[in-house]
């Protein structure tokens, strides 16, 4: 079969009923599947340019996985310290502090990304967490810790040698 891009939507269906037709023969023949697969990815293409799927904003991930897990508002307030917290967010009024962000990742299972990214300006929205994977944990910024004003002034002296 000669392969070419789809561009209308009657050639996407004629494409998607031959997937369906090469998906239904039982035989293994290698150049039925190397056919299936091109015609795969050109599917894919036209659906990517034409169907696209939109991010979720934090809210819409956050409820698909406390639905999906099963957890009542007792068990959502693990993830925001108190109902008052909870309350905030759900209506609007409150973000995601980085500490709310770190467990719903970590209990939930809600990609970073999702809780990172603030889908209205297409921009992080938490100034102080740094999108950072590795091996898995969600890495925080930490500021260094300072120190007294008396180590400060003892250490911009010079060190003297004892006579």
């Amino acid at each position: 079969m000669k392969f070419k891009a789809i561009h209308t939507k009657a050639e996407y269906e004629k494409a998607v009923a031959l997937i369906d037709a090469l998906m239904d023969k039982d035989d293994d023949d290698s150049a039925a599947m190397e056919e299936l697969e091109v015609w795969a990815i050109l599917v894919e293409a036209y659906e990517e340019e034409h169907f696209p799927i939109e991010a979720p904003t934090v809210r819409e991930a956050l409820e698909f996985a406390f639905e999906q897990r099963g957890w009542g508002p007792s068990d959502r307030v693990k993830i925001f310290g108190s109902k008052s917290r909870m309350s905030e967010f759900m209506n609007g009024i409150r973000g995601l502090s980085p500490a709310m962000m770190r467990r719903a990742h970590f209990d939930l299972g809600v990609p970073a990304e999702v809780l990172l990214l603030d889908t209205a300006s297409g921009k992080f929205s938490a100034s102080r967490v740094i999108k950072k994977l590795r091996g898995g944990a969600l890495l925080m910024e930490k500021k260094a810790p300072r120190a007294p004003a008396a180590v400060k002034r003892r250490a911009d002296k010079e060190v003297r040698p004892r006579r």
